[in-house]
């Protein structure tokens, strides 16, 4: 599971406003998480790098560049329990955000 925030998300949503998508799913204020089902946290970790480099790399009308913080966990690596899996893969995201952001942050199996 990745949970992805989009730093800054307002001014992105006061030019393109809040859809959903089906693979993607928004879970609140500026947070969105991708289920990635059969990926371990490496392939979790690639797959989140090559997200978050092109985000920060494609420049969006009206809003210019923007970037994205990730926290990664993954069941049952991180934990057996789906509700543990996503507090892991938050933490790992809120470690991202304090520690500089736009980055890919595996969170610690503990």
């Amino acid at each position: 599971m990745l949970e992805t925030d989009i730093d800054f998300l307002k001014r992105v949503n006061d030019f393109v406003g809040q859809d959903k998508d089906e693979i993607i799913s928004r879970i609140g204020g500026e947070e969105f998480v991708l289920v990635l089902p059969n990926e371990d946290s490496q392939s979790a970790f690639k797959i989140a790098e090559r997200l978050r480099k092109t985000v920060e790399s494609t420049e969006m009308d009206t809003i210019g560049f923007i970037t994205i913080s990730i926290g990664i966990s993954t069941w049952p690596e991180h934990s057996n329990d789906i509700d543990q899996v996503y507090k892991c893969a938050d933490k790992a995201l809120y470690h991202a955000k304090e520690h500089g952001r736009n980055q890919c942050i595996v969170a610690d199996i503990s």
